[in-house]
């Protein structure tokens, strides 16, 4: 499985990823954990994944993210967080990530929508996200 490219775990009711879920993993471009019970990601849980593009964690019950989640994905260009429970999230969540261009994170109760956007268009210039949505959000 070293040369697998895409990934798809989708609808499989995960409520957990282990610290070392993606060993082996290296070549991974796409991941898909869409539609599972998550409710928590370690920090650097996908640190093993340097070639990611995307990451799709819609669906789920994650709650918060936190500096470092991901962290390192120097390739990642889309991240969608769609419909989760997540009422916070630190800005240094995605230091590293210096090619994301697309994060969505509509229906989620964001604490306080504008003060994250702000902080995410106010990273390094080298964030160059170009689109952000935080449709749907309750607060």
């Amino acid at each position: 499985m070293e040369n697998l490219k895409e990934l798809n775990l989708n609808s499989n009711s995960i409520t957990s990823l282990e610290e070392n879920a993606f060993n082996g993993l290296g070549r991974l471009e796409v991941l898909i954990l869409s539609s599972n019970r998550l409710n928590a990601l370690e920090n650097l849980i996908f640190t093993y994944l340097g070639q990611l593009k995307e990451i799709d964690l819609s669906s789920n019950y994650l709650s918060s993210v936190h500096a470092d989640t991901f962290g390192n994905l120097g390739l990642l260009e889309r991240l969608d967080l769609s419909n989760n429970q997540i009422r916070e999230i630190d800005p240094n969540a995605f230091i590293g990530s210096c090619n994301i261009k697309d994060v969505v994170l509509d229906s989620n109760p964001i604490a306080n929508a504008f003060r994250f956007t702000k902080d995410m268009c106010s990273l390094r210039p080298k964030y160059f996200i170009d689109l952000l949505t935080i449709s749907f959000n309750s607060h």
